[in-house]
């Protein structure tokens, strides 16, 4: 059986390190998907990433998916512990 992925229509994001200690740095991917999960290996598209309070900081505002549809940016977490 060979699985053809559909249409790009959302990514999955994935977190190098799920508890990182305070100040360090951890890689967020996001996989460019299909409604059913299956990655789509689409390239230059634009990932602009946010998050959801001031604590912690991203390497850049955005970056591009490459050819297997992923794009990636480092996460510096807060100094202090138990602030993301």
């Amino acid at each position: 059986i060979t699985t053809v992925a559909g249409a790009a229509s959302k990514y999955l994001v994935t977190s190098s390190s799920s508890s990182p200690v305070a100040g360090a740095t951890v890689t967020i991917s996001a996989q460019l998907a299909d409604a059913n999960d299956n990655p789509v290996a689409t390239s230059g598209q634009t990932v602009t990433w946010t998050k959801s309070n001031a604590n912690g900081s991203f390497a850049s505002a955005t970056s591009t998916t490459n050819g297997s549809g992923i794009a990636t940016v480092v996460f510096t977490s807060h100094t202090v512990a138990g602030t993301a």
